[in-house]
């Protein structure tokens, strides 16, 4: 099941992939950024509303986080769970069972982001969720002869959107920078910047290393293992 995916993923894994790294630290990498992206959206919303002038507590602030990311968790498994109950009444059908997974991905992510549900819920973070819980528990109810199909489908609309995504960056990129237009009022990129993209880069792998550390013992023995051989690895490519 495809969730978002950002761009710097795409070439971490496509060299991943040439070097003939495992499939278990493959899936360690795309699951750190896929998590690290929807929480990144969370905070982003929550950023654009301080920035643009509304007062917000830290019990407000606490309280949206708690409201985008459990809320979407929730909304994430109960479609994931409706999804895998119309899947498993189809026989050998794969037309009906792509149908299905590609309109829930999709309107999950339309009811979070544009429907009033009484609370603020994070389309991205209930995407991550459905994921999981289909890989975990909804892949088991499509057949051996459906599951070809989906895998050969979802596989061209993941490689679509990340060639648009690459596309449209390449685009904004060669407009803004090195056409030097860019958005009225805004702050032309200069010398200095580059230097601070250094020192945000250093900052954060920084910050990887740290919250890694601490729970090293954890993953070593939980889920797919961990060592620091593949930390040292992780740290270098991402």
């Amino acid at each position: 099941f495809p969730t978002r995916r950002s761009s710097d993923l795409v070439a971490v894994l496509a060299l991943l992939k040439e070097v003939g790294a495992s499939k278990k630290f493959s899936c360690l990498i795309e699951g750190e950024s896929l998590l690290n992206d929807g929480t990144c959206m969370v905070l982003l919303g929550i950023s654009a509303e301080l920035v643009k002038g509304n007062s917000l507590g830290p019990v407000t602030i606490a309280s949206n986080f708690l409201q985008l990311t459990i809320g979407g968790t929730i909304l994430g498994i109960l479609s994931g769970a409706i999804s895998a109950f119309w899947i498993k009444k189809i026989f050998n059908d794969e037309v009906l069972v792509v149908n299905i997974t590609l309109i829930t991905c999709y309107l999950l992510y339309f009811v979070c982001e544009n429907v009033d549900l009484g609370i603020k819920v994070s389309g991205i973070i209930a995407l991550v969720s459905l994921g999981l819980f289909m890989a975990a528990f909804g892949k088991t109810r499509i057949s051996a002869e459906s599951e070809h199909s989906v895998h050969t489908f979802w596989r061209y609309i993941v490689y679509a959107c990340e060639t648009t995504i690459f596309l449209i960056a390449g685009v904004m990129v060669g407009i803004k920078v090195f056409l030097g237009e860019s958005t009225p009022g805004a702050h032309p990129i200069e010398g200095i910047d580059f230097i601070k993209l250094l020192g945000l880069y250093i900052c954060m792998t920084f910050v990887r290393f740290v919250a890694i550390s601490i729970f090293m013992p954890i993953l070593r023995t939980k889920g797919y293992g961990l060592t620091w051989d593949e930390v040292s690895t992780f740290l270098l490519i991402s």
